[in-house]
């Protein structure tokens, strides 16, 4: 079994981790991981603090923080 190694960061306040040297970065958020897949480490996180969308009926845009991850998001304790 393999381990991929990542970096931990925060990218609009919230926990994030970089793979593949940059080109691959997640970005956990509510009850949602998203992923972003780009050629260079520039796009990649460029798109990743542009992120904008609806949480809870309001809509956050690229200026504001993302929603924290919900209660045991990070623990991998969501239920399906």
């Amino acid at each position: 079994m393999t381990t991929e190694q990542y970096t931990k960061t925060k990218i609009r306040g919230v926990p994030a981790a970089i793979f593949d040297g940059g080109r691959r970065i997640e970005v956990y958020t509510a009850k949602t991981t998203l992923v972003v897949f780009a050629e260079n480490t520039g796009l990649a996180r460029s798109a990743a603090n542009r992120l904008v969308g609806v949480h809870a009926g309001r809509v956050v845009h690229e200026t504001n923080e993302l929603p924290a991850p919900v209660e045991g998001a990070m623990e991998d304790k969501l239920a399906c």
